[in-house]
């Protein structure tokens, strides 16, 4: 993937020559990628192309073999994914079925540094439950959820411990078509609202196209 044209935004996340081989399988080859600050950013590709991969090394949770991950012109290729601080939905992640769905959303920042006051986690909490229609299931546990509410639920938590950056793979993976055009049209007022720079990666090329302000192709 050829290095995109620089932006005339600031960039906030920048991917110099990153390489990554995994049981001797190539699976990123100097990839150089601008992700443009406050804008969303979608890598659409197939099954294997490595964008998870690449999603995971910019959230410090895999290392590059090669290359570097800059954030706002700060090398952070070898801090760990606690000082990155960034929101990031898997696209399958659990959630704590015994727990209420506002005990999971709040989750994060429970543990967050610097710690986020009482009154502003609720706040943060009910705007993202708004957002992904959940209002009316805050105070039911998360194990009495069908899968697809379970998995807005996973996603709402990667919303509420957004600060500055958020990734998502596959967000929309397992959500039904009227789901997911709610989900677009209110997560780009979300994510304009909050001044978020968010990198999305989706095999489905109609959905980039619809979600993203910038597209590159793996």
């Amino acid at each position: 993937m050829g290095r995109q044209a620089q932006a005339a935004k600031m960039v906030a996340i920048r991917i110099i020559d990153v390489e990554k081989v995994i049981q001797r399988r190539p699976i990123l080859r100097a990839v150089n990628l601008d992700v443009p600050d406050r804008a969303i950013s979608v890598l659409v590709g197939p099954t294997g192309s490595g964008k998870t991969t690449l999603l995971r090394i910019v959230a410090g949770l895999d290392s590059a073999d090669t290359g570097r991950v800059l954030w706002d012109d700060r090398d952070v290729t070898s801090w760990p994914a606690h000082r990155r601080r960034v929101g990031m939905a898997f696209q399958s992640a659990p959630v704590f079925p015994s727990r209420s769905v506002r005990w999971n959303l709040s989750f994060p920042l429970r543990f967050s540094r610097p710690a986020v006051k009482a009154l502003r986690q609720e706040e943060r909490v009910e705007e993202v439950a708004r957002l992904l229609d959940l209002g009316d299931d805050l105070d039911r546990t998360a194990g009495s959820l069908s899968g697809g509410e379970q998995r807005r639920v996973s996603l709402g938590r990667a919303l509420v411990a957004a600060s500055d950056v958020l990734l998502l793979d596959e967000p929309l993976a397992h959500l039904d078509a009227a789901s997911r055009r709610r989900f677009q049209t209110a997560f780009r007022s979300w994510q304009r609202r909050r001044g978020i720079t968010c990198l999305y990666v989706t095999h489905d090329g109609e959905e980039a196209l619809a979600a993203a302000d910038h597209v590159a192709v793996m």
